[in-house]
């Protein structure tokens, strides 16, 4: 995607009935704004894509489509999708609700760290929180730092409801992750980037689409040519790769923001070098969650993760409904 600076699209989008205020975010190909939506009188936010690779437009689109085709609470918003030629450069983009960023950004160590020194605004609340602590640069290296316990529980079920909403309908996401969730102005998670998302169907030759951290094991590549089971003679099951990605997700959320150990320096890896760390821990990298604000272990709540979590896709649970009841009656079970 060609990269233009703000000015240029800005003086682009204008024309278009936008008035761009600032970007907020990057993924993949697309580029998001916060700009001012001239026709609905009020501040959205704009994917778009700069290009005319046919694969990444027609991903923009499907998310739109997607998007627009299902109405949740837990997913943001859709209102406008335009293609438009200007200037000799192709521009496709969609339209949708404003948010106040991912659960993984809006509460990580830069943010803080950037709305202390500039005051520009995560959240006024989240600030003062923040600022209230004797040492609030040091502490809020942990991500989630600021969010207490029920409220971290609540994130949960808010987004197992909607995973479970869009498992019912045979679709599977394929790339969970606290990125991937949005924080409504009202404090709510809204589920996006559906750009991978897609009907399910037995699957011989799965892609090994996502960020590896949170990939399934039975979708990463064969570790060797005695493979018992070579990856392109397996069924993949996209719904249960999914549950695999929503447990790590919940582990994290629990620990706020920690990954399990054996997966904490993907990030900091190349993307090959990342595919082969993982496929070096295909007994599973599930290891008990250790909530900051609990002494104990929490047990039932670690029994229900270990199965989300099993390297084997036919130990887990199948259906995030039942996750649902099994996370709930841990929290209980557990004292959370």
């Amino acid at each position: 995607m060609r990269k233009l600076d703000e000015a240029t699209i800005g003086e682009m989008l204008s024309r278009e009935g936008y008035d761009l205020i600032k970007e907020i975010g990057a993924g993949g190909q697309a580029r998001v704004f916060m700009v001012h939506d001239r026709h609905l009188c009020q501040d959205v936010a704009l994917k778009m894509y700069i290009g005319d690779e046919d694969d990444s437009r027609a991903l923009l689109a499907h998310e739109y489509s997607f998007l627009r085709m299902h109405d949740h609470p837990h997913l943001p918003k859709v209102f406008d999708l335009r293609s438009v030629n200007w200037n000799g450069l192709s521009f496709i983009w969609f339209t949708m609700e404003l948010c106040m960023g991912s659960l993984s950004s809006r509460l990580s160590e830069q943010e803080v760290s950037r709305a202390l020194a500039t005051g520009s605004d995560i959240t006024r609340e989240m600030i003062k929180r923040v600022r209230s602590n004797p040492n609030p640069r040091l502490t809020a290296v942990r991500r989630y730092h600021v969010m207490e316990l029920r409220q971290r529980i609540l994130c949960i079920i808010e987004f197992l409801d909607v995973l479970s909403f869009i498992h019912m309908r045979e679709l599977a996401h394929r790339d969970l992750k606290p990125g991937n969730i949005l924080v409504s102005p009202q404090g709510h998670l809204k589920l996006a980037d559906f750009g991978t998302a897609r009907r399910v169907v037995p699957d011989h030759n799965a892609s090994f689409i996502g960020t590896p951290e949170y990939i399934a094991p039975e979708l990463w590549p064969s570790k060797d040519k005695d493979d018992e089971q070579p990856r392109m003679n397996r069924v993949i099951n996209s719904l249960l790769a999914d549950e695999y990605s929503a447990g790590i997700t919940i582990a994290q959320l629990l620990q706020r923001g920690d990954l399990p150990t054996s997966l904490r320096d993907l990030p900091e890896l190349s993307h090959e070098t990342a595919i082969q760390y993982v496929m070096a821990h295909r007994g599973g990298v599930f290891e008990p969650v250790q909530i900051p604000e609990c002494v104990q272990t929490p047990s039932f709540m670690n029994d229900v993760l270990q199965r989300m979590m099993s390297p084997k896709p036919d130990r887990r649970y199948g259906n995030i409904s039942r996750c649902v009841t099994e996370l709930l009656t841990a929290v209980v079970k557990d004292d959370l």
